[in-house]
């Protein structure tokens, strides 16, 4: 991925993540729960 190029950089980062009781129904293109919390 990126993450090579980012820490090349020299910045400091962090990523946020929002899970929300929404589904694929409501937003487009979003993974299965189960497969959003495997991510932590």
């Amino acid at each position: 991925m990126y993450f090579e190029k980012i820490d090349a950089m020299g910045y400091p980062y962090y990523f946020q993540f929002a899970i929300t009781p929404y589904d694929n129904h409501v937003e487009k293109g979003l993974p299965a729960k189960a497969e959003i919390m495997e991510t932590f």
